[in-house]
């Protein structure tokens, strides 16, 4: 049986903020809740979230975390009042709050504090805060300035329906680049619903054009790609993972960019999951059958829909990925920003634009050298004049003198 210190041990391979991992190794309290929820849970990332909001209350209380713990609160007044303050004073959203509230609770039960949850009041009652779903227009102003990186990241959200994290944490060996259509195999450990199943998706073949674009830009930039290696890097280091909280700054960057940037009552309705419901919206419409949609996308609903199909159990079974296939290329010229079809109309409204820019240019021209042959003609007539005028001079200076008589 391990002990206690052996339990509550923090992962070394642990990657979070700097500033979080300093918080957490420092509190007893903390180390509990992180080490509890990574251990039941396999996501680092939900482990330092929840310490996070342990850590903003215990600075609004004006307490280190483990002295928060021995301290006697009405502890339900306490978050009731904590939460207020998050609502009226922070201008908070609602998902925020619960999640502020879910994390205390889950702190103070690990910790063996004993609240009655039932005088604690949650956020249901808000009004919920709206995004928008990109036009494919947005998507396009917004995706020709990307750095190629993040509109690698873009087309893969779009086409995939996958979430931030998810296309982060995804390697090379989990993208079948050899189908025209590449398939996303989906890991149970990647995937957010419970019970974690495994799940299938695709990419579109521009997304596809994208991803190898990247790879050959890392190669050049002496990165050895291996199937091990993240699908989407940074820069520097080469090779280098790209955090969410990174990926979510340089989206709002380039809406900034582009004039999109609209802030709405807590972050930007273009935030990166509109790129998700974008998959949503159009897969749909595009008549690929819901349950489907749902299962590209993860959800607990569809994947348990698909596992009832025969064979579904194994993730690479031909059958199921040709039907499913079938069923996602419906989608397609939806999914695609830059098709064939627009790509062939931009080039034809380029050759336009040309065209009249030629026109005017020799317009100007024409005009221009019409100015210059009167000017000339001018010029020649003023000359020829000159020329007469010089010559009857020197005529009556040639001419014999008489004397007079």
């Amino acid at each position: 049986m391990m002990s206690e210190e052996e339990v509550f041990r923090i992962p070394e391979d642990w990657r979070m903020p700097r500033f979080m991992k300093r918080q957490i190794e420092q509190s007893q309290s903390l180390t509990r809740l992180a080490v509890r929820m990574y251990r039941r849970g396999g996501a680092a990332r939900s482990a330092w979230i929840y310490s996070y909001h342990v850590v903003k209350f215990c600075h609004w209380l004006k307490l280190p975390p483990d002295d928060a713990i021995k301290t006697k609160f009405d502890w339900a007044a306490m978050i009731n009042e904590y939460i207020d303050y998050l609502r009226v004073t922070t201008n908070v959203s609602p998902a925020y709050a619960n999640q502020a509230l879910a994390s205390l609770k889950k702190w103070l039960r690990i910790n063996g504090i004993d609240v009655g949850w039932g005088g604690v009041e949650g956020s249901r009652g808000w009004q919920v805060e709206r995004d928008r779903v990109p036009t494919k227009e947005d998507l396009r102003k917004i995706l020709s300035v990307a750095d190629l990186a993040i509109k690698v990241l873009a087309e893969v959200a779009i086409s995939s329906g996958l979430r931030l994290g998810t296309i982060l944490s995804l390697r090379l060996k989990d993208i079948k680049m050899e189908f025209e259509t590449p398939a996303i195999i989906v890991k149970p450990e990647l995937a957010k619903d419970r019970p974690r199943r495994g799940f299938i998706t695709f990419l579109s073949p521009e997304a596809k054009s994208m991803v190898q674009a990247h790879l050959r830009e890392r190669e050049i930039r002496g990165e050895a790609l291996t199937p091990e290696s993240f699908l989407i890097t940074a820069e520097r280091p080469a090779g280098a993972r790209i955090t969410v909280e990174a990926a979510d700054q340089n989206w709002r960057r380039l809406l900034k960019r582009v004039g999109m940037y609209t802030k709405g009552h807590r972050w930007g309705i273009y935030h990166p999951h509109t790129l998700r419901k974008y998959f949503s919206t159009w897969t749909k419409l595009s008549g690929v059958d819901s349950w489907v949609v749902e299962f590209f996308m993860g959800h607990r609903s569809g994947i348990n829909q698909v596992y009832f199909m025969a064979g579904a159990e194994d993730l690479e079974n031909p059958q199921l990925l040709e039907r499913l296939m079938k069923e996602y290329r419906k989608a397609l010229p939806a999914l695609e920003i830059f098709n064939e079809a627009e790509r062939v109309k931009e080039l034809a409204e380029t050759v336009e634009d040309q065209k009249r820019q030629f026109e005017e240019e020799r317009r100007k021209f024409e005009e221009e050298k019409r100015n210059w042959e009167r000017k000339f003609a001018e010029l020649e007539a003023e000359l020829d004049g000159l020329i007469a005028l010089t010559k009857a001079h020197q005529g009556s200076k040639d001419a014999p003198k008489t004397m007079p008589n």
